[in-house]
């Protein structure tokens, strides 16, 4: 694609490196399966989660894709190792939302700030006291209700998910 009008800014400037990169010759599909782009507000560099294709090795193409993109950007290549990143850490307002790469976050973050704090006004305005927050990802939901005062649960089957959600409830 071109652009994405949904996504932020900075995802389509991160995608136009890609496509640039690509646009050398470097073949995406035979590789890899997909690539999730993701930049955290206020953050000057990209972060582009590459999914392997099943049983393919990479190339000399293939790493050379990654590392032009890595001069300016994260890059992480599912199942390899030495690539793990750090943590993307995305405000939410009173609290702060962990996202390990590959994970689940809103592609366009002053959206989902609007619908966080939708969501935290509306349990106050009911009086919730308690919450239930399925497929709760890294906490998006769960930490500003946490947050705000509430408690609750957190269902979710992605570990690294997990594990994001809980290092960002307890620092």
């Amino acid at each position: 694609i071109e652009e994405c009008l949904v996504s932020a800014p900075e995802v389509g400037a991160a995608l136009s490196r890609l496509r640039r990169a690509l646009g050398r010759g470097t073949p995406l599909g035979d590789e890899f399966a997909s690539v999730e782009i993701r930049c955290a507000p206020g953050s000057s560099r990209a972060t582009y989660f590459f999914a392997r294709a099943r049983g393919r090795a990479l190339s000399a193409r293939g790493r050379a894709l990654l590392a032009e993109l890595g001069r300016e950007d994260v890059v992480v290549v599912e199942g390899e190792p030495g690539t793990e990143a750090e943590l993307e850490r995305f405000e939410l307002g009173e609290c702060y939302l962990l996202a390990a790469p590959g994970t689940f976050t809103q592609v366009n973050w002053a959206v989902n700030r609007a619908l966080v704090r939708e969501i935290v006004e509306g349990a106050r305005r009911r009086g919730a006291r308690s919450f239930a927050d399925l497929y709760c990802g890294s906490g998006n939901f769960s930490l500003p209700l946490l947050a705000a005062g509430l408690t609750g649960k957190g269902v979710e089957a992605s570990a690294p998910s997990i594990a994001a959600l809980r290092r960002a409830a307890t620092e």
